[in-house]
């Protein structure tokens, strides 16, 4: 069976030399943030919320599944994306050779099976696959390389409480804080229906 980590190897090292920045990580700040809306747009400085739910997954592999795992298994993941978001199976058996090296299943569980749209929409990194990308190699992940600096340059991701680790004391901070606004609310609602209860008799 023929191996294509030598193939692999030539693209890591490629995908190295280009420098492609990681995309910054920030906390999540109780009271300013809202809770579903994990990337923030640093152009426009504020949180951006998206339909597509395969964004919030690109979102949480990034700020946590991947977070500390192995430069390669990233850079892996990052040009599966460029790939998934292409609709492009170009390298699809380099890729799947170090995706089995790391025991992750590499077309299964990062995003549904229809899933498109796993990168922020942007006309700045619209770069089109060639047909030939399997052997011209080097054109796509350059490309897929300047994807990623542009997503870079342009957003960030907020660790949103969906993506705490729920025994975490941020987690508790945020349950505590959410506990007090319910209740908060309800007292807010109970004056309210109370005035109106009074003004009625």
């Amino acid at each position: 069976m023929k191996s294509y980590m030598t193939q692999w190897n030539q693209i890591f090292n490629y995908w190295k030399g280009l420098n492609v920045p990681e995309v910054q990580i920030r906390d999540f700040i109780i009271g300013e943030n809202t809770i579903n809306s994990p990337l923030y747009d640093l152009k426009e400085n504020r949180q951006q919320y998206f339909q597509e739910t395969p964004l919030k997954e690109t979102a949480r592999h990034l700020s946590v599944t991947l977070k500390y795992k192995d430069q390669e298994l990233n850079a892996a993941y990052k040009i599966l994306a460029y790939m998934k978001y292409h609709q492009s199976q170009a390298l699809f058996h380099p890729l799947k050779e170090v995706l089995d090296k790391f025991y992750v299943n590499p077309f299964h569980g990062w995003w549904h099976s229809q899933a498109r749209i796993v990168l922020p929409h942007s006309v700045d990194y619209d770069y089109t696959i060639q047909r030939n990308s399997d052997e011209d190699w080097r054109n796509t992940i350059a490309n897929a390389a300047k994807t990623w600096k542009d997503i870079a340059k342009d957003w960030a991701i907020i660790k949103i409480p969906d993506f705490m680790n729920y025994d975490s004391p941020e987690y508790e901070a945020f349950e505590t804080f959410s506990h007090r606004k319910r209740k908060e609310k309800e007292y807010r609602e109970f004056l309210r229906l109370k005035e109106k209860f009074e003004n009625n008799n």
